[in-house]
């Protein structure tokens, strides 16, 4: 029998039990496409019920689960009513839980103002109501939100209380969530080695917990690190697993995220069209998800690779058609990473001036969050441009100080950065010949 099915004969009682057992397995089991489709079923029933405090968990679950699937339009009104319910009964843990729901949907759309207020507004309740799980969720969150906002050592002492409340509490989940969030902190403050550690432990946790769902997050940000800082076949492995668990539980933000940076890796592969589908992928589910800040970032990630394969004016188009975009709703970091990319194209397509202007801003933005591994590669990046347009000494120089930097961090494994340097201008001294010979 179909899932939720109403049988001929069925009463009111029956057919809401029915459709509770149901959504409450698919909730448990992240089944969250289905949760989402049970718990929008359940929620006529529960109006009729007499318990408001049944009612309040019914919209909470159905809101919950339309934030995974994307529904915002349904998940918010959802998690309002069951906030304001939860609040009239007296339930701070409910209460603060809606409101942290709500919050990272405003995380999720890029509204960072708003996000910051109603993750200190969890906060506040669960403490109030003596929400231990509540606390370290809002601790947890307030870390993510200083990493924003540009204080990675705030980020790192909030993320770490969060990550003792969460042991505290016995919660593999919240400290594998933790972990994650604190692996990317590390690396921006260029700890790699200690960002790895993180991430081992998270996927330890994740391995032990058995949940697609957290799985699947550790793996993305597992193939996020190896893109950046070990090999691409470890990335890509890791990425494709990690798409394929957030299809399994319905999470389209997980897989938009996927999308996005096997396109990335795609891209410095050479495989252009696979790069291309994935972020026109990646472009279609945050626009319908209506993150504004997510869908310009994807567009420049377009334009990087138009860059890669030669066509300079129309990444700088795209790049300017969007920046705008980023500025008023990216974060600090996405921000810098985006005038960084813009920088490049400038420069490739020979507006070295207006270039330079871009990489002095993203450099700004780096540091502003104390983001070394992005110091370093705008080092790399605007001396290979410089290298390009024939300026090859004091590009060398640049290039050499932005691999000092990397390998200060730890990031540059066995070779010398010297080693390094000279094999960057080797490789761009041939891609220049060859393009030459192309002509």
């Amino acid at each position: 029998m179909p899932l939720g099915t109403v049988r001929p004969g069925d009463s009111y009682e029956v057919i809401a039990c029915n459709l509770h057992e149901l959504a409450s397995a698919a909730r448990r089991e992240a089944r969250v496409a289905e949760a989402y489709e049970l718990f929008g079923r359940l929620v006529p029933f529960a109006r009729r019920c007499p318990q408001a405090d049944y009612l309040a968990w019914v919209l909470q679950c159905w809101g919950e689960a339309a934030v995974f699937t994307g529904n915002y339009g349904v998940a918010i009104p959802a998690l309002e009513e069951a906030s304001a319910l939860y609040e009239s009964l007296g339930d701070g843990a409910g209460h603060g839980h809606c409101i942290f729901q709500l919050a990272q949907i405003a995380g999720n759309q890029s509204r960072a103002d708003d996000a910051e207020v109603l993750f200190a507004r969890s906060r506040e309740i669960s403490e109030k109501a003596g929400d231990r799980a509540g606390l370290a969720a809002a601790l947890r969150a307030q870390g993510e939100i200083a990493i924003w906002r540009g204080g990675p050592e705030r980020a790192a002492a909030l993320l770490i209380e969060a990550k003792h409340a969460f042991v505290a509490l016995k919660d593999r989940h919240g400290e594998a969530s933790v972990l994650q969030t604190l692996s990317r902190v590390e690396v921006a403050l260029g700890r790699i080695q200690s960002a790895q550690k993180c991430l081992e432990d998270a996927l330890e946790l994740a391995n032990a917990i058995g949940d697609v769902q957290v799985k699947a997050c550790v793996l993305f940000h597992v193939g996020v690190f190896c893109a950046d800082w070990r090999g691409t076949e470890g990335a890509e492995a890791a990425l494709n697993e990690a798409l394929a668990a957030f299809q399994q539980t319905g999470d389209r933000l997980g897989q938009a995220r996927c999308h996005a940076t096997l396109a990335t890796l795609y891209c410095r592969l050479h495989r252009y069209d696979e790069a291309s589908r994935a972020l026109a992928v990646a472009h279609e589910i945050h626009f319908e998800l209506g993150n504004i800040a997510a869908v310009a970032i994807v567009s420049t990630q377009l334009a990087d690779v138009l860059v890669a394969q030669g066509k300079y004016a129309a990444a700088v188009e795209l790049y300017r058609e969007h920046m705008g975009t980023i500025r008023r709703h990216a974060s600090v970091g996405a921000q810098g990473e985006a005038l960084l990319g813009f920088g490049e194209a400038l420069g490739r397509s020979g507006d070295l001036d207006a270039a330079r202007v871009s990489f002095a801003e993203a450099r700004t933005f780096f540091a502003s969050v104390g983001d070394q591994s992005n110091f370093a590669r705008a080092d790399k990046i605007e001396g290979e441009v410089l290298v390009r347009v024939g300026r090859e000494a004091e590009g060398s120089a640049m290039i050499r100080r932005g691999l000092d930097r990397f390998d200060a961090l730890g990031a540059l494994g066995p070779e010398r950065p010297e080693t390094l340097a000279e094999k960057t201008l080797a490789r761009i001294k041939r891609q220049m010949g060859d393009a030459q010979g192309g002509n």
